[in-house]
């Protein structure tokens, strides 16, 4: 299958040393990042499908960095035309133990956010599947428009699939029922959608009764299910988090069956050594695009991959999470023990 994200890929800026925090760096580390091309790479990394990503990268060397970055990977690129030649960027205070890590976004007027949106046209949607996520129309009004013009110009049959990603951060160009109308529009197209518990409660406003995450999750997709009749598929990621590097890992997927769902839950992973978390979300929505497009109607097995694959991004640096396919299937034969491969 041929599958295209639509986003912003912004350039990532860390504290060299471990420990470090940006009020003290006196060097940074430059890596990629941005939602839908992090999940684009996880997915193209699996190496079953090809993946596309659309986006306005500036003329720049930061964005020619981003363009090269992303085909070393494999993952094609189509660039639209840009009112800006400015990179978006985000600025990361990593945590550590009791320690939050925290973002700071410095992306307005970027070229992404400066977008012509006549610039997308229906030859840019030929794909097999379409995804976006939440973040995409919290940036501006422009680039939420950006994305409703894609769905416009998408044929029909094509599933669109939504990571609803809410950033509290961001949104600063419309009120909490604007917010909600947008998410509204774009759940009445998707096939897939993607998200926590506050996702569902800040987009949609949908309240979860409940105690335990199956009780709760079932609650919400009962009324997800009820109220977006083209939805026929909810995915979850579930964290535990005991500290920034301690945290329980696991995943949900529910089916719409008729007019009730089955619950399909991931194992329990717990990691205690976190690299980083940043991207780790997003690897969870390609390992479920990836099941839901390989493994046929083994739901099972698409959430257990995708609550693996994205246990392996806690290990890495960065937002990239380029493991093989095989990689992920040789952890979840071990049950992600770590034992040395000879």
């Amino acid at each position: 299958m041929n599958f295209l994200f639509f986003g912003e890929l912004m350039i990532r800026l860390t504290p060299e040393g471990d420990g470090d925090r940006l009020v003290v760096a006196n060097t940074l580390r430059v890596t990629l990042g941005g939602s839908e091309a992090n999940s684009a790479v996880a997915l193209m990394s699996l190496g079953r499908h090809k993946t596309t990503f659309i986006s306005a990268l500036p003329g720049t060397p930061l964005g020619t960095k981003c363009l090269r970055a992303l085909k070393s990977i494999g993952v094609n690129v189509i660039n639209l035309n840009s009112q800006s030649d400015r990179m978006g960027l985000y600025w990361l205070d990593m945590g550590t133990g009791p320690r939050a890590s925290k973002v700071y976004y410095d992306r307005a007027n970027s070229a992404f956010d400066r977008i012509v949106l006549e610039s997308i046209d229906h030859e840019h949607l030929s794909c097999d599947w379409f995804h976006s996520s939440g973040i995409t129309p919290g940036i501006s009004e422009r680039t939420c428009s950006a994305l409703f013009r894609c769905i416009e110009l998408l044929p029909p049959h094509v599933p669109f699939s939504l990571d609803l990603n809410f950033r509290s951060k961001l949104w600063q160009w419309a009120n909490k029922k604007k917010r909600q109308t947008v998410y509204d529009s774009l759940a009445r197209r998707a096939v897939l959608l993607a998200g926590n518990e506050n996702d569902f409660q800040a987009c949609f406003g949908i309240e979860a009764n409940g105690s335990a995450a199956e009780e709760l999750y079932s609650s919400i997709a009962d009324t997800v299910f009820s109220r977006y009749p083209a939805v026929r598929f909810l995915s979850v990621s579930l964290r535990e988090s005991y500290s920034a590097t301690r945290n329980i890992w696991s995943g949900i997927l529910f089916v719409r069956n008729g007019t009730s769902s089955d619950l399909f839950l991931g194992p329990r992973i717990e990691i205690d050594s976190i690299i980083d978390r940043l991207g780790t979300g997003d690897s969870f929505t390609a390992g479920i695009l990836h099941g839901l497009a390989s493994f046929g109607d083994d739901f099972q097995q698409t959430v257990n991959f995708a609550v693996m694959l994205s246990a392996l991004k806690h290990t890495v640096y960065g937002d990239f999470c380029c493991f093989t396919e095989g990689e992920v299937f040789e952890t979840m034969q071990t049950g992600g023990k770590g034992f040395i491969q000879r």
